[in-house]
């Protein structure tokens, strides 16, 4: 295998700025704040605001290159634009989302940007002062939070699954120790495994009988297309 120094680089994910000098050969690595793997990008602060930032940039700008062309155009059957909607649109606002721990800000901001092209096909604007259930009901469509929850317990189901050799699991279970002496006040922040523990709550299943559940795919892909309560789709 031949790394290619220039194209290496280094980050350290904290809570606090650190150095990390890593040396291939006789060339120190450049150490960055952000760093794009497999089309997600990963911040130092451990944070997913810049992935979410990019998703929306990256969805905004196919939205305006097919927008009157294609969305807008009247000749156009809704069928075909929603097949768009769900082969190309969705997926570039989406992508990497079974690993995402949202606000609520970027929950509204996400669904701004489903019902901007959902509202176009449609014909309405926000002017028209129709609420978005009704339009996704016009269009037989479920909210997109709802793919993004049903997304997150398919992994949460895949990572069971794993062999406990893999490293995806691997490092899901692993617990660093003595970090509590290090804890900043206020309160912690909010973890994957606490977003699916409510998304299971919700559906009222304990975290020990999901684990048991995950081991059967048919038991499994059932409870994962169960409908979200609205309580925590975010607003609508």
């Amino acid at each position: 295998m031949i790394i290619n120094q220039d194209k290496t680089k280094t980050m350290m994910i904290s809570r606090n700025k650190k150095d990390c000098k890593v040396k291939l050969i006789d060339k120190e690595l450049e150490q960055v704040e952000n760093f794009k793997y497999l089309g997600v990008n990963f911040s130092e602060d451990g944070k997913i605001m810049d992935e979410i930032n990019s998703r929306l940039l990256n969805t905004g700008r196919l939205y305006h290159a097919i927008n009157r062309g294609f969305i807008g155009k009247k000749e156009i059957s809704q069928k075909t634009k929603m097949a768009v909607y769900n082969s190309i649109y969705i997926p570039t606002l989406i992508y990497g989302s079974e690993a995402w721990i949202t606000t609520e800000k970027q929950k509204q901001k996400i669904q701004t940007a489903e019902m901007k092209y959902l509202r176009r096909v449609v014909g309405k604007t926000k002017r028209d002062k129709i609420r978005n259930q009704t339009i996704r009901t016009s269009l037989d469509i479920q909210p997109l939070q709802d793919r993004v929850y049903q997304a997150q317990l398919r992994w949460f189901g895949h990572l069971n699954r794993m062999d406990d050799q893999r490293i995806a699991k691997r490092v899901w279970e692993a617990r660093l120790g003595g970090l509590d002496r290090n804890r900043p006040r206020g309160r912690p922040r909010k973890t994957w495994d606490d977003s699916i523990q409510e998304l299971l709550k919700n559906r009222k299943v304990t975290w020990e009988r999901a684990k048991k559940m995950s081991l059967n795919r048919k038991e499994w892909r059932a409870l994962c297309k169960t409908s979200t309560p609205i309580g925590i789709r975010g607003t609508d």
